[in-house]
């Protein structure tokens, strides 16, 4: 089982140039070493001792939730603007970009680390753009491979809407707005000094040099806006496993509620009833207090309403009473450390990993010795009042068209419709165009709404609007985008749709459209829905 420290989780939604990214579900203990902090040419540098190869790793405080929505993908690009000049077969180099931050890593000679982090600050500083409409089509592959954003980075969106953490669901939309003066402007930005921290598996070489330039990053406010939709909640989607997503508190007894929590699961799903193969618990830190929970358990086919039912029920049992005695006890003593363990080298490196991110996004990073004496302290009634806020935060996915939407059939049904209307002129449909009948184009001065059946309605207002698409890909010739809706047009559908569309570009601004790409197709982020309204 993977042991869990607060604030080392990740959402499984990290690209990568390098199978040789650190997987910080990993983090564990250190075995009472505390790190060691510097200050080189203004950088942060944090270091642990670690046995074998030197590794490192210089961190940036920008993600996915920094980037306006026609800028999607730029600080991706970036990073692989970057690695094309210092990728070498010589040593283990690679780079991601998540959510929340972004990462160089190597390992190698101190000599190969040094000239490594060098020349990467070097080339954040001035990046190299030659080589830009490649690097684009690159990003346009991976897109096509990877085969779009995962479940918890879709159920991201969901709950947040398409903003900040939400934007970890959408695909590259206008990669042809990424030129060389974006990047640049980007990276003048972010890639400064004082949004930067580097990490260091062993002592600090001597010659470290990190060239970066000084500055502070944008302020920007990082706090998570969750829709305005009851909870707990149910969702039935395509083809997906059963998932419960939840909000709970930073702390330590979440970190271990959500081991004991994996520990049932695979005892009940997999060795008393033998339904699944794994289960899958994961973390995401959104801010200094909350994470974002994710359970899944990929069902057999005609067993979906037994795998949902099992999941409740002992979400439900931590709920009410909480772990026994003696599962926290023993909880305690693996999650703890054991001075006489050789540490684990992987656990180190990802521990001064996660120390050099909480100093780039203003997060506590707790010592292990202080994790391990809160550990110690954490009661059975701690960790039920986390799987209380799970409770009262859950938003349970099933599979459509199966038996488990029956045994959801007492919550709260998500919202996949815009719960208002705006007011203006409303355009009837041309009725050889294949629009239906009774659907109804309303355009005002507060934005628009489509409405194509009694439950069908996309709201998007003005000042919600990320960015307006031209895209013929799927028979209209726009899309309007956003935070909680999507609203497909074309003026040829209605009777009159040349003025609609002329509101429309009256209301969004040069800067908000965009062609879309080709790659992009039918990947504007569409929620389940038109997804609900802001709460």
């Amino acid at each position: 089982m993977r042991r869990r420290v607060p604030g080392g989780e990740h959402a499984g939604v990290t690209t990568s140039t390098s199978s040789a990214g650190h997987d910080a579900t990993t983090v564990g203990r250190t075995t009472g070493r505390r790190t060691r902090w510097t200050e080189v040419d203004g950088v942060p540098v944090v270091s642990v001792e670690a046995p074998g190869e030197l590794s490192a790793g210089l961190v940036l405080g920008v993600g996915w939730r920094d980037e306006p929505y026609l800028r999607r993908g730029v600080t991706h690009l970036l990073e692989h603007l970057v690695m094309r000049e210092v990728h070498t077969r010589r040593a283990a180099v690679g780079a991601s970009v998540d959510v929340l931050s972004t990462e160089f890593h190597v390992s190698g000679s101190p000599d190969v680390v040094v000239t490594f982090l060098r020349r990467v600050c070097e080339l954040l500083a001035d990046p190299p753009t030659d080589h830009l409409a490649l690097e684009l089509d690159v990003l346009a592959a991976e897109e096509r491979e990877d085969g779009g954003p995962d479940l918890g980075a879709t159920l991201l969106a969901e709950r947040f809407g398409r903003r900040r953490a939400g934007l970890a669901a959408l695909v590259e939309p206008a990669t042809a707005t990424l030129d060389a003066s974006a990047v640049r402007e980007w990276a003048a930005r972010w890639a400064v000094a004082g949004n930067a921290c580097v990490w260091l598996s062993g002592p600090v070489p001597g010659h470290l040099a990190l060239p970066l330039p000084p500055g502070r990053p944008p302020s920007v406010d990082r706090g998570e806006l969750p829709v305005g939709a009851p909870l707990p909640a149910r969702l039935s989607l395509p083809d997906v496993p059963v998932a419960v997503t939840a909000v709970v508190p930073h702390a330590v007894a979440t970190s271990m509620g959500a081991n004991l929590l994996e520990e049932r699961l695979v005892t009940e799903l997999r060795t008393r009833r033998g339904l699944v193969y794994d289960v899958d618990v994961d973390l995401l830190r959104l801010s200094d207090g909350e994470r974002h929970l994710l359970v899944t358990a990929a069902p057999p086919e005609g067993r979906e309403g037994q795998v949902v039912d099992v999941v409740r029920s002992v979400l439900r049992d931590l709920a009410q009473r909480g772990p026994s005695a003696a599962e926290l006890a023993e909880e305690v003593e693996i999650f703890c450390e054991d001075p006489g363990e050789q540490p684990d080298p992987e656990r180190l490196r990802g521990y001064a990993r996660w120390r050099a991110e909480c100093r780039v996004l203003g997060w506590a990073g707790e010592e292990t010795a202080d994790i391990d004496e809160e550990a110690r302290s954490v009661r059975p009634e701690d960790v039920r009042d986390v799987f209380r806020a799970v409770e009262r935060s859950a938003l349970v996915v099933v599979p459509e068209e199966t038996d488990a939407e029956e045994r959801v059939a007492d919550l709260s049904v998500w919202p996949t419709s815009s719960p208002t209307t705006v007011t203006g002129r409303t355009y009837l449909p041309r009725w050889w165009k294949g629009v239906p009948r009774r659907a109804r184009l309303v355009v005002g001065e507060e934005g628009v709404t489509l409405t194509t059946g009694p439950d069908h309605r996309a709201t998007v207002r003005w000042e919600d609007v990320l960015g307006l698409l031209e895209d013929d890909s799927e028979g209209f010739t726009h899309v309007l985008v956003g935070t909680t809706a999507t609203v497909p047009l074309d003026g040829g559908d209605w009777r009159g749709g040349g003025r609609a569309m002329a509101e429309v570009l009256r209301h969004v601004p040069e800067h908000l459209r965009a062609r879309a790409d080709a790659h992009s197709a039918s990947g504007h982020g569409a929620l389940a829905g038109a997804g609900p309204a802001p709460g």
